[in-house]
């Protein structure tokens, strides 16, 4: 049987009527399929970004359903009100309108199938639903195109920001100040919307475990850092990059305060303050390889983690494997992961960073002086040598141990 325009587009319609109240359960299936193919739209997976993405995505869906369902041209279909908050987050998160674009283009893919398994299903005539499919398939694709080219003139619009042309992203930002080629601070600063020649402390948060918020310990160290401003950049697995700026030099009464707080399952390595371009990229490396020492421990713990307090063990460390040997060799008996051994340890360790002074170090442990020469009696001989002097290898190793336990 044939079949004229007016009966395929009856039956588009009818269809299409018939779907539209599955489009909940439909925008369900799509969001999955984007959350699996475009991580980027929701990088760090809260359920903040989570619900941008899902309330985008439903407003899609429906506006193509209802589209089909009364025949709406798909150019007459103003930019979507989820679709231009999903833009705004991803690029407040370091991406640009590509990304969005690659959303669309994965649940568009989705939404096809799903529908094509709808008209299946309603139409039993092949030759009939072969037109209808036909049809609602250029249909959707002028939908797309439509909602794409408007996608990309308000990124203009927002942003000034395009692959290729036009300002740069944030992340290009980010990776300009990084690098060693030149840059207009003052461009740099207005793209990123941070002062870039002021004084900076960087940061960088890892999750240790997959529900941890690295951006909310971000957050919980900008707010205990009193007028300092906050630029932030996810970087993927959940981790996240930050600076926090002073028009003045901050004071190591706010970094000792950064060092002291509570930060739950969560690592963040903390840079030492710089100015400028150069104090912005030192601070960053020393964040991350405060961070990433930290985390070369067995069993890494959350916490703040200052690069001044590590940048011996982070040289000690850069070969982990080695470091642990010679750790091993020189500790002998001393590195034995019980207690009472980790007492000793502690306590040798005090001793040393306490000038060699038995008072002091029992002052700093709460002990009896008698108590702190015992146990560095019981050291010795689990070392097999005198720690009295200590020779600067055997501090090396406890260094080495301290961090690579994560002690």
């Amino acid at each position: 049987m044939s079949y004229d325009d007016d009966q395929v587009a009856e039956c588009l319609r009818k269809t299409a009527l018939e779907v539209l109240p599955l489009a909940n359960g439909i925008s369900e299936v799509v969001l999955g399929r984007i959350l699996e193919k475009v991580p980027a739209l929701a990088p760090q997976h809260t359920p903040e970004e989570i619900e941008v993405l899902r309330v985008a995505v439903e407003q899609n869906v429906g506006g193509i359903l209802a589209m089909l369902a009364f025949g709406i041209e798909a150019d007459l279909i103003e930019p979507l009100v989820g679709t231009v908050a999903l833009l705004r987050q991803t690029a407040a998160e370091g991406g640009d309108v590509t990304t969005v674009l690659r959303g669309y283009r994965v649940g568009h893919a989705r939404l096809w199938q799903a529908w094509a398994e709808e008209v299946e299903a309603r139409v039993a005539d092949p030759a009939l639903q072969n037109r209808v499919l036909a049809s609602s398939s250029n249909n959707m694709f002028a939908f797309i195109d439509s909602a794409c080219e408007r996608l990309v003139e308000l990124s203009r619009e927002l942003f000034g920001s395009l692959p290729g042309g036009g300002r740069p992203s944030g992340r290009d930002i980010l990776d300009l100040l990084r690098s060693d080629e030149p840059a207009d601070l003052v461009e740099a600063s207005r793209g990123l919307g941070y002062e870039v020649r002021d004084h900076h402390v960087a940061l960088a948060a890892v999750p240790l475990r997959p529900d941890a918020d690295a951006r909310a310990a971000v957050r919980q160290l900008a707010e205990a850092a009193p007028g300092c401003a906050l630029l932030t950049r996810a970087i993927g697995d959940g981790s996240w990059w930050a600076w926090l700026g002073w028009p003045a030099p901050p004071g190591e009464d706010v970094l000792d305060a950064l060092t002291r707080l509570d930060v739950r399952d969560v690592l963040v390595g903390v840079g030492e303050p710089g100015q400028g371009r150069e104090g912005f990229r030192r601070s960053h490396e020393q964040a991350v390889e405060a961070e990433r020492t930290s985390r070369t421990a067995r069993s890494p713990f959350g916490g703040v983690v200052r690069h001044r307090d590590i940048e011996v063990a982070a040289v000690l460390c850069a070969d982990p494997e080695r470091a642990r040997r010679f750790a091993a060799e020189r500790l002998g008996a001393l590195a034995r992961r019980d207690e009472a051994t980790s007492r000793l340890r502690a306590t040798v360790r005090a001793y040393l960073a306490n000038g060699r002074n038995l008072a002091r170090t029992a002052e700093a442990l709460h002990v009896h002086h008698k108590t702190v020469s015992y146990r560095l009696t019981r050291a010795s001989e689990l070392v097999g040598r005198s720690l009295v002097d200590t020779p600067y290898d055997l501090e090396a190793a406890l260094i080495i141990d301290r961090t690579l336990s994560g002690e």
